[in-house]
């Protein structure tokens, strides 16, 4: 059974990663892709299927998935605007040489941006029962 959480609009500087060319994953299940259309669309989708052990995020053609026992925790990581832009992004941490596996990032930090990948990454952090890290880098240089 696949468990939904409807998280609203995607900013418009957020990426969702993880995509081949047509947008699919490899790791997103058929099922998940029929529901989505159903419960979230055109808005951003975190679904979590616990008999298969995968996650995922759909918004319309967009997906990114994973492989839970593969992962042994998050990140959110930003960079606050000083000359630059900044950046956000949120990703799973491989249970194999810490690979980061990256899910979303925006290459231009503002408060509104940050408060979508926290809340984002709280509820996924929340429904698979993982450690959420911060690595706050600070302000761009």
């Amino acid at each position: 059974m696949i468990t939904w959480h409807d998280l609203g609009p995607r900013p418009a500087p957020v990426i969702i990663h993880g995509t081949d060319a047509d947008g699919r994953h490899v790791h997103t299940l058929d099922s998940a892709r029929e529901e989505y259309r159903i419960r979230c669309y055109p808005r951003v989708g975190f679904w979590f299927d616990v008999e298969a052990q995968r996650i995922g995020l759909i918004e319309r053609n967009d997906e990114f998935a994973c492989a839970l026992p593969n992962v042994a925790k998050f990140e959110l990581s930003f960079c606050r605007v000083a000359k630059g832009w900044g950046h956000i992004g949120f990703c799973a941490i491989g249970k194999i040489r810490d690979k980061r596996i990256w899910a979303l990032t925006a290459n231009r930090y503002s408060e509104e941006v940050f408060q979508w990948f926290e809340s984002t990454a709280a509820v996924i952090s929340h429904v698979t029962a993982m450690d959420l890290i911060q690595d706050d880098q600070g302000y761009d240089a």
